[in-house]
């Protein structure tokens, strides 16, 4: 269903007809899929993959706080408005390398003792002496940067979303988690974001503003 995929893409960023222009050829294949798909799912409530399909397993590791990652303020590069540049200084450590693949041999073994042993397996994720990785990528969620904690030498606010030391300054973000999984954080930025709002509103009414 890539191709089912990319169309949706395409139309958002409005490519569409060249899109399909250059694969035409794939499109009769591609209607059968969304066809056999879209019957499976209204008459037997289920989902099915295509023949054609690659399914890839990825797997994610949370990182650990460590002070040579981190957001900075360029010292003399500006943007166009002559604003400091923002510089995110993103490094994966040995360490969350190597719980990547232990995670990913011990998967391996699990998978292999339900009896799938079909399954190929990167041998640069799986061999700890290759000296490579594959390509490690972010999830596309923010989190960190201005953490919560007690101590002011090691966090940004406090529990309450507050800035050590600044009354009335508040930061409602994923910037304040103090680590992060994978992905989905929003949810729990909204409910940070909810307290935060009823704590400020019990402030103000209990100084009679």
């Amino acid at each position: 269903m890539n191709i089912t995929r990319n169309v949706l893409r395409s139309l958002q960023r409005g490519e569409a007809l060249r899109f399909v222009r250059r694969n035409y050829r794939l499109f009769p294949r591609a209607s059968l899929d969304a066809a056999r798909l879209g019957y499976y799912a209204r008459m037997h409530k289920r989902r099915i993959v295509s023949n054609d399909a690659t399914v890839t397993l990825r797997v994610d590791c949370e990182q650990s706080t460590k002070p040579g990652t981190r957001i900075r303020v360029a010292e003399r590069e500006v943007d166009l408005l002559g604003i400091p540049r923002t510089i995110i200084d993103w490094r994966v450590s040995d360490e969350e390398i190597s719980c990547m693949r232990s995670y990913a041999r011990f998967l391996r073994q699990e998978l292999n003792w339900l009896g799938l042993r079909s399954i190929y397996w990167d041998p640069q994720v799986m061999d700890s002496d290759s000296g490579r990785f594959p390509e490690v990528r972010d999830t596309n969620h923010p989190m960190g940067g201005t953490v919560t904690g007690t101590d002011p030498r090691t966090s940004v606010v406090d529990h309450n979303l507050q800035i050590h030391g600044v009354p009335n300054l508040h930061i409602a973000s994923c910037s304040t988690f103090p680590s992060g999984g994978s992905s989905n954080p929003t949810f729990t930025m909204m409910a940070l974001t909810l307290r935060l709002s009823k704590r400020i509103k019990q402030a103000v009414s209990s100084n009679g503003l």
